[in-house]
This record gives C-alpha cells, sequence and structure tokens, in this order.
C-alpha cells in the first residue's frame, strides 16, 4: 500500500506533539506572571518592628515565574488528596457556601490550613504526577519579590498600618480565623493575601544569617536546616508581623497550626 506524502506528514506531526495529562484541580487554580528584575530584599535598619535576620541586601531575580493568585483553598487540596485538613471546615466557619463532598466538608474558598510542610510535599508531588506543569512552592527571595511588586514600602501598600485592613485579613479585623481568599485588595501583582489570612510556607531552609551570604542571584536558602521559612503572617497576626520582610519560621514536621497554609508557583 502507497501511502501520500500527506498522510506521513500527518503522522509525524502527531507522534511528534508532546503527550501530557492534566489534573483536573488545574482547572481551579490561577496564576500570575511574575516577571525578572532586581529588588531590595529585607528592610532598613530603621524600619519599626525589624528583626535582626532581614538584612537588606541587593537579589536579582534573572527568569520570569509565575505565582499563585491566591493561597491554595481547600477545595483545591480536597481534589489532589482526597481530605480536608483544615481546623476551620465547619459550616459554622463558613455558613454561606459550605459544602460536605463523599463526607469531607469543605469551606472551599477558605486557604488550607493545619497542613506540616512534608504534608505540602505529598500534596506537590501527587499533584505533579499528574499535571501538565511541575508545581513547587516559591523561593523566599521569590516570595518577597512577588510581595514587594516593585515596592520598597515597609508593607504592600506603603509605609504606614493605615488602611492596612483593605489589604489583609489580621489580628484587628478577624475574630477567628481566614477567610474566603481574594476577598480583600490584591497588591500590584495582582496578588492576593500575601499579607494575613495564613502563614505561606516556602522551600527555602531558615537560617538567621543566611542574608549576610546570600548570592544575588536566585538565592535559594541554605542547603540543610532545621526549620522552613514561613511568609506573610496570618489572621492572628498584629500589624508588625504584616511587614513584607519579615520572617517566620516553622518544622517541616512540626505540630500543626491553624495558621499556616502555602501558594502554589511555576516556572
Amino acid at each position: 500500500m502507497k501511502i501520500s506524502k500527506v498522510t506521513l506528514l500527518l503522522w509525524s506531526l502527531l507522534f511528534s506533539m508532546p503527550s501530557y495529562s492534566q489534573h483536573p484541580v488545574e482547572n481551579l487554580l490561577e496564576f500570575k506572571k511574575i516577571p525578572k528584575g532586581k529588588f531590595w530584599m529585607g528592610s532598613p535598619r530603621k524600619e519599626p518592628g525589624r528583626y535582626k535576620d532581614e538584612k537588606r541586601h541587593k537579589v536579582t531575580i534573572t527568569n520570569s515565574f509565575y505565582m499563585g493568585k491566591t493561597e491554595v483553598t481547600q477545595m483545591q487540596w480536597f481534589t489532589v488528596m482526597g481530605f480536608n485538613p483544615s481546623h476551620f471546615q465547619e459550616e459554622a466557619d463558613c455558613p454561606h457556601n459550605h459544602k460536605i463532598i463523599d463526607g469531607v466538608r469543605l469551606c472551599p474558598n477558605r486557604p488550607v490550613e493545619n497542613v506540616k510542610f512534608i504534608k505540602v510535599q505529598d500534596f506537590l508531588n501527587l499533584l505533579n504526577s499528574k499535571s501538565s506543569k511541575t508545581y513547587r512552592l516559591p523561593t523566599e527571595a521569590e516570595w518577597e519579590y512577588s510581595a514587594r511588586a516593585g515596592n520598597e514600602s515597609t508593607y504592600i501598600h506603603g509605609n504606614s498600618v493605615v488602611n492596612i485592613g483593605d489589604y489583609a485579613w489580621f489580628s484587628d479585623n478577624v475574630a477567628e480565623g481566614p477567610k474566603d481568599v481574594a476577598t480583600k485588595k490584591p497588591n500590584d501583582f495582582g496578588l492576593y493575601d500575601m499579607s494575613g489570612n495564613v502563614w505561606e510556607w516556602v522551600s527555602d531552609w531558615y537560617d538567621d544569617r543566611y542574608y549576610n551570604r546570600s548570592p544575588r542571584r536566585n538565592p535559594t536558602g541554605p542547603k540543610k536546616g532545621t526549620n522552613k521559612v514561613i511568609r506573610g503572617g496570618s489572621w492572628y497576626s498584629p500589624d508588625f508581623i504584616l511587614r513584607i520582610s519579615h520572617r517566620g519560621y516553622g518544622r517541616v514536621n512540626d505540630k500543626l497550626s491553624y495558621q499556616q497554609g502555602f501558594r502554589l508557583a511555576h516556572d
């Protein structure tokens, strides 16, 4: 049987096309493209509330990347993992949109919390085994660069705590527990809840002296450590913790915390 050149061309195109699967949760995830650039990481010496581990230093992010528009929600976690670890999952926590799916209680638009760092790795491994992209946690430098969005201010909206409540859920405007994501104003990159709501795990090990020796280009943190960095503060945090440069930390297998969640990134 003679095969035409057109048929051969179609076959070659078909078999040369990349194949991948797409996880259902990818339809629920939204990202913002973050451009490459340079910024001052850390805080000036005279910034009120400053800690000694925030030494100011110049950092270059050499490639653009994508940052999650919001923190990972309970529904997104459930779609990947099949359960909900969150403490705040009852109907009383979200009476207007509470769901029960396969016996699992969900406040679908609240950020997932009560997740240890090692469990976030389980989430990433399962998601990436079935997805079209390779998702990850942002580095600490990527997180701060994204939060600053080109600004050198103390907070994501400026240098004063005045009006911080327009951008963040924190101790002054939350009685108990996190709120639905993306219900406050975004920063200048279009990212929501970079301050408050839940602390966000990043990929770096914590070292209070790391900024003294941090590489200028694409720092990824120390090679080893005991604690991982968390950023952004939470619904329980006072305003000075919401400073962009503030650094928190937690053990990878520490006891569960109602304040800790995470945000995804990808290249």
